[in-house]
């Protein structure tokens, strides 16, 4: 059952285990280190609070409580919350990561999920880019979509 939500402009959505969303945004971490843009550098530090670390609490159904404040964090994140400059810099993230993953022999074969978990979310990028019909490749039933609530999130607003 799905327990980690990532939600792109259209409203369709990645709903996909909790590990599998904490590993997209470990990815985009990642690839975020590589740069000294202070953009990515204030969005790589704000992704890391949206994961548990050591010490935090598993609450069950997606959740985590953090330690360091008793915080409930869920595993959700609509991009559209985010400013364009993030958005540009978290797609960039994961298909960075894909292009690093997917040029690695080893990698190819040991994470094959991993890499067609991340080329499905990028072609749902591509599909909502492009106004399809967020039903396509959506893991919400047919007809949901999640609206924006306009919230402003993460650093740059």
């Amino acid at each position: 059952m799905a327990s980690g939500f990532i939600i792109l402009k259209d409203g369709r959505a990645l709903a996909r285990r909790w590990s599998h969303y904490d590993y997209i945004i470990e990815l985009a971490i990642s690839e975020l280190s590589k740069t000294n843009d202070k953009s990515a550098e204030d969005l790589k530090n704000w992704f890391q609070t949206l994961i548990p670390n050591e010490g935090d609490i598993e609450n069950g159904y997606g959740g985590f409580i953090r330690k360091a404040d008793g915080e409930n964090i869920q595993r959700w994140l609509d991009l559209r919350e985010l400013t364009s400059v993030n958005q540009q810099l978290f797609w960039e993230s994961i298909q960075n990561a894909l292009t690093r993953l997917s040029s690695d022999d080893q990698a190819k074969t040991d994470i094959q999920d991993s890499i067609k978990l991340l080329k499905r979310f990028l072609e749902m990028k591509h599909l909502a880019d492009i106004g399809d019909n967020p039903d396509n490749l959506s893991d919400w039933g047919k007809g949901y979509i999640v609206h924006q609530s306009g919230k402003r999130v993460g650093p740059g607003w």
